[in-house]
């Protein structure tokens, strides 16, 4: 096959018998790696969200306020929210969650040594 193609290159070649099962194994091989890179083999789920710039402004002035991420004062919010329409303690929500770090880092918190977010610092989200 003409071009770079990377690691399709030998596998692709059709004068090669099994070439069709070559390069099924590979693109396999490349969904496992983005599934492990997302986390998602762990369970974890990724979502999505549109803000409008307003919306964006007041986020980042209300997490940048508490030294915290961006993505982990939507997690402590939503937590917040979500133990009080189930009646759940706040720290159970918060167990099976990602812990939050501060504000201009990313990547979750997992290099704090930390698996799961224990409801301390970043101000007060009692109310």
């Amino acid at each position: 096959m003409r071009g770079n193609q990377g690691a399709l290159a030998g596998a692709s070649d059709p004068s090669k018998e099994g070439w069709r099962d070559r390069v099924n194994a590979v693109v396999a091989a490349s969904e496992s790696e983005k599934i492990k890179r997302r986390g998602l083999r762990e369970g974890y789920r990724n979502i999505a969200i549109g803000l409008t710039p307003g919306y964006a402004a007041y986020l980042d002035r209300a997490a940048q306020g508490r030294g915290i991420s961006r993505l982990s004062y939507i997690r402590r919010a939503v937590a917040r929210q979500v133990a009080r329409d189930l009646g759940v303690p706040w720290v159970e929500v918060l167990a099976v969650s990602q812990p939050p770090v501060p504000w201009g880092q990313n990547g979750g918190a997992m290099h704090l040594g930390r698996r799961q977010d224990d409801g301390e610092g970043f101000g007060d989200w009692s109310n």
